[in-house]
């Protein structure tokens, strides 16, 4: 019996970083890791539970090579029961071991036993099954820490290096709940795949367990962001999907709309132009489903000061605007050849002005409410 979810397969991961790579930057890995039975590293699927009951825990991890790791917690007793059927009983009290020694040692803080069958085991608890040089961690193996997280790939000197996966169980403030890919100097650095409690999954390039880079957003199986991210957050150039239908295309800030950008509504309206939190904020252009348009500029998504709106009826609006409405000088073209020009108020004429007919006749007065009433006989 072993633990699906937590497989590992070294040579996949690489082969994916390899194709990655010959992609280039911007590549869209759409790949999904099968979770059926397939092969798996030699000693690097761990199955690990706890069992909780009348306040005696247990762990119990075991290994691909069929080696048993049995703890009781609560008496500092653990044991190893090997395929032989060989049994090794030992202490897990916090006495810690000899003061660290070698380099590796000194350098992490963490000293490792050797128990028999090749087996290590940390000061503070950690047991480690796999490659090893010098009584620490060196190659391909499984780190079991005390906490109940699990990393199985690659180290270098004890230290998590190369391609390899983690679970976390203990989670301490974290929102992973595993991470499988590229690892520096036993942090999460490089390309990789982020499973997020809930279930909300990155892949892209990380740093120190972060999104940071080029990388794509899943949720419930859907894309809904792909492009740049700075210190875990959506930032710079990239596309966004929205629950709602909506896309947007352009420069985002922590996860935000932010910059100049393409988006695109669910009733099929379309603005480009900048953005500010979501909104239209700046100069930009809208494009209605009846071909309508207004060009000009926004505060907080509305239409406010100078802009040119085009009317279904071909008619023309160039002037002022004040919360998406015409407001104050502004010139109406008509199809046919009249105009008017003059002052507008919330949306109406108001106050004086002049409105020519096609044949070259006009009136001159004031509008109230956009009504004519008053000529001025100039």
């Amino acid at each position: 019996m072993k633990q699906k979810d937590f497989e590992f397969d070294n040579s996949k991961m690489k082969r994916e970083r390899d194709e990655g790579n010959n992609k280039g930057e911007e590549n869209d890995r759409g790949e999904e890791k099968d979770k059926g039975g397939k092969d798996k590293e030699d000693g690097l699927d761990p199955f690990i539970k706890v069992i909780s009951h009348h306040k005696v825990v247990k762990k119990i991890i075991e290994f691909d090579d069929g080696t048993v790791y049995d703890e009781d917690s609560i008496n500092n007793k653990a044991r190893l029961i090997y395929p032989d059927d060989r049994i090794l009983e030992f202490d897990i009290s916090d006495k810690p071991l000899d003061e660290p020694s070698s380099k590796t040692e000194q350098s992490t803080g963490i000293k490792f036993e050797q128990l028999e069958g090749g087996t290590l085991r940390s000061s503070n608890g950690d047991f480690y099954i796999g490659e090893h040089l010098n009584n620490v961690p060196h190659g391909l193996g499984t780190l079991a820490y005390s906490n109940g997280d699990i990393y199985s790939g690659s180290f270098v000197h004890g230290k998590k290096d190369g391609i390899g996966k983690i679970k976390f169980v203990a989670r301490e403030n974290m929102k992973i709940d595993t991470y499988e890919g590229d690892f520096r100097s036993d942090d999460a650095t490089g390309y990789g795949k982020m499973v997020f409690i809930g279930g909300d999954i990155y892949e892209g390039n990380v740093v120190k367990y972060h999104q940071h880079g080029k990388g794509k957003e899943i949720v419930d199986g859907r894309v809904i962001y792909e492009g740049d991210h700075l210190n875990g957050k959506m930032t710079g150039q990239g596309k966004a999907n929205y629950k709602n239908g909506d896309s947007y295309d352009g420069y985002m800030k922590e996860g935000l709309v932010e910059g100049l950008g393409t988006y695109r509504y669910n009733n099929g309206v379309i603005y480009v132009g900048f953005m500010s939190k979501n909104k239209k904020n700046g100069f930009g252009k809208t494009i209605y489903c009846d071909n309508s348009s207004h060009e000009g500029n926004y505060i907080n998504g509305l239409k406010h000061g100078e802009g040119k709106e085009i009317y279904e009826d071909g008619s023309i609006y160039i002037g002022n605007f004040l919360n998406d409405k015409r407001h104050g000088i502004g010139k109406l073209l008509y199809k046919e050849g009249s105009k008017y020009e003059g002052h507008y108020f919330n949306g109406l004429r108001h106050g004086e002005g002049k409105y020519t007919f096609e044949d070259g006749t006009f009136l001159l007065g004031n509008y109230v409410n956009g009504y004519f009433q008053d000529p001025i006989n100039k």
